[in-house]
């Protein structure tokens, strides 16, 4: 499929948006940015926003013309690749077996067990009111954030510059929003602790697609 000049990201740095706009660098695609404020608890408030793309007031929003809305990050990243990637450079082949399975199951591992520990993590011990907190559940998906890393930790050995097989692949863009997180906010990815996660992340930080992404 050709380039469309009509992508539209609804974008806040902090937010999982900021992974589309990485992949759409990486893309060298056309794109808009609407930028909004990061609010914790989303953009409920911006009823325009959320009766015409995000029914909860979540970030990204996405659209791709005016017949084509998506809401979930992974799903965007996903949609980008099959659409405008076709000679794979950011995702491997349905044909490559055994690369397809590795970049699918960190793709889906960033977001379902790494991210929703880091989330929750975050809810208890930044987000949420004191009085709202619940500090033993926050310690036990700090263990949950500890598992993840030394499970990327593990397969990161030797692949400074991608987990799929060394090579950069959009499942890296998924995974470093992540591991940004954790390490900005929580503070839990230390170099003497994660040597192989560090220096995977020093290197993702240094494509100028990730500099766009996390410093607007």
């Amino acid at each position: 499929m050709a380039p469309s000049s009509d992508i539209t990201v609804y974008h806040a740095r902090m937010t999982r948006s900021s992974r589309v706009v990485f992949l759409l660098e990486e893309l060298g695609l056309p794109y808009k940015v609407v930028k909004k404020p990061f609010l914790p608890f989303g953009l409920r408030d911006d009823a325009e926003y959320v009766d015409s793309i995000h029914p909860l007031g979540l970030l990204p929003g996405f659209t791709d013309g005016p017949d084509i809305t998506i809401i979930e990050s992974v799903a965007v990243m996903q949609y980008l690749v099959e659409q405008y990637d076709p000679e794979h450079k950011l995702s491997p082949p349905i044909s490559d077996k055994h690369a397809r399975a590795a970049y699918l199951n960190w793709l889906v591992f960033a977001e379902a067990t790494l991210a929703a520990a880091v989330g929750y993590t975050e809810m208890h011990t930044l987000v949420l009111p004191e009085e709202r907190r619940n500090a033993r559940a926050a310690e036990q998906t700090k263990i949950g954030v500890t598992q993840g890393l030394a499970i990327l930790e593990k397969a990161l050995a030797g692949k400074t510059f991608g987990i799929v097989n060394g090579s950069f692949t959009a499942a890296d863009i998924v995974l470093y929003q992540t591991v940004y997180l954790a390490d900005e906010l929580l503070h839990m990815v230390s170099p003497e602790e994660y040597p192989n996660i560090s220096a995977w992340y020093a290197e993702v930080a240094k494509r100028p697609a990730a500099a766009k992404a996390y410093k607007e």
